[in-house]
């Protein structure tokens, strides 16, 4: 049986790979060898047989956090794109900008992600901890969710090459290769979600077909899953408080670096008790597991207002917390949106999600930089296919509201289509798919 390295930097991967089918799934096919770093705990994962879970330290952090800011300045390969513009726009900071200004000088061509991927090698040693695992496991692949986004990924990459393992990025976002394009490591091979993602990376990160594979969006797998029992709506919306004589509202917070979501809650809260949205409807509030419910504490005795945080909280073991989503999350989840009437969200991958369970979905800006993210290439679909209506003000938002409630079909269609181009199998299966490609890989690196 072959060995696989599984590095994993944060909780959105350890839930989407360590607490469903895909781990148990992996490891009837390959001895997996878990990576966390330390920030998170390895005793919290199912006890599986040829998984073993063990920690790795990131070397050096602050020069992996320098080279982000040189990444962000420095690389001009996609500088005219909307989403260096709009991060430019939200929080510039005055070295970037000398940074920045000095960029300009520098031929296009010259500094380029694959640049700073090489500098990067040149500049780090062989890790003491990665070299004795190389000896005592033999490992054929190395695998990470994200083609190196994150420090401890990008250095998983780079101890790869130094090595001469091959790596393969098999469970990043519908963002991960647009809008964070300079923030990538580009790994040997590449698992997407749709033929959109394949044609980025062609097109923009220049791989070849052969080394570029789709799966299917493995953590959308557990929506389609239909063995799994559900709650009926009436005991679902009385668990949380909700009348479910009443139409919902879900409105879903994205991190707490987005500083209008306060007043988004507020403005829709008005907007119902004033009858401008009609029905009086209940209003579901999901906060992110990256934001801080505490925030929203203002709005927390509300009358038929019901908040909570998603995810559990776990500590680590030194003692820190962070939040996870559980099977339990995820379940709550599915039946979240699935008896939610419409939801409200500012460029979420919620959006997508809402569709498998033919939610209606209204976008929001209220700002004009937070409005342009709405342009960004990977969300470009969304409003193409006029799968989601973006409101820009109080009445815009208070009628697609009382449209969606009055008709929920209204423009299922264009969701549906939609939904076919970002999740091309609506089978739960994408896991196994994604496995049975890394096995594919695996034969195809042994014959190299």
């Amino acid at each position: 049986m072959k060995t696989v390295f599984l590095f994993i930097s944060n909780t959105v991967h350890t839930s989407d790979l360590l607490r469903t089918e895909y781990i148990h799934h992996l490891a009837r096919t390959f001895r997996v060898i878990v990576f966390l770093p330390d920030t998170l705990s390895t005793n919290i994962y199912p006890v599986i047989k040829n998984v073993t879970y063990e920690k790795m330290p990131i070397a050096d952090l602050r020069f992996w956090n320098r080279m982000k800011e040189l990444r962000l300045t420095l690389n001009r390969e996609n500088e005219s794109w909307y989403e260096p513009l709009v991060n430019r726009l939200r929080i510039d900071f005055p070295h970037r900008k000398r940074l920045r200004f000095i960029a300009k000088f520098i031929h296009k061509g010259i500094i380029r992600n694959d640049t700073f991927t090489f500098i990067e090698g040149i500049l780090t040693k062989k890790m003491p901890e990665f070299e004795r695992a190389v000896q005592a496991y033999k490992p054929s692949l190395v695998l990470m969710p994200t083609p190196g986004l994150k420090p401890f990924e990008a250095q998983a990459v780079i101890q790869a090459r130094k090595f001469n393992i091959p790596t393969v990025a098999m469970n990043f976002s519908w963002d991960n290769l647009t809008t964070n394009f300079g923030h990538t490591r580009k790994t040997d091979y590449l698992i997407c979600w749709n033929q959109m993602q394949y044609d980025d990376a062609l097109s923009i990160h220049r791989y070849t077909p052969d080394h570029v594979f789709i799966g299917g969006p493995i953590r959308f797998d557990y929506y389609f899953d239909s063995s799994i029992p559900l709650v009926g709506r009436e005991d679902f919306l009385r668990s949380k408080g909700l009348d479910p004589h009443k139409k919902t509202i879900l409105i879903t917070s994205v991190t707490k670096a987005y500083p209008f979501q306060v007043e988004l809650l507020g403005r829709i809260i008005a907007l119902r008790d004033s009858g401008k949205i009609k029905g009086s409807p209940n209003i579901f509030f999901r906060v992110h597991p990256r934001d801080l419910i505490e925030t929203y504490s203002a709005f927390a005795n509300t009358e038929r207002v019901y908040m909570e945080k998603a995810g559990a909280e776990i500590s680590n073991t030194n003692g820190k917390k962070y939040t996870e989503m559980t099977k339990e999350d995820l379940l709550n989840l599915k039946h979240t949106l699935m008896y939610a009437d419409v939801n409200v969200n500012h460029r979420s991958t919620v959006t997508i999600e809402c569709c498998i369970f033919h939610t209606p979905v209204v976008n929001i800006t209220f700002d004009d930089v937070y409005g342009m993210m709405y342009k960004e290439r990977h969300y470009e679909p969304v409003l193409r296919h006029g799968a989601a209506v973006l409101a820009k003000t109080d009445e815009e938002l208070a009628g697609a509201i009382n449209a969606y409630l009055d008709n929920p079909a209204l423009h299922e269609t264009k969701r549906q289509t939609l939904l076919r181009e970002f999740i091309p199998h609506h089978d739960g299966k994408s896991y196994e798919r994604n496995i049975n490609l890394i096995e594919r890989i695996a034969a195809l690196t042994e014959k190299q």
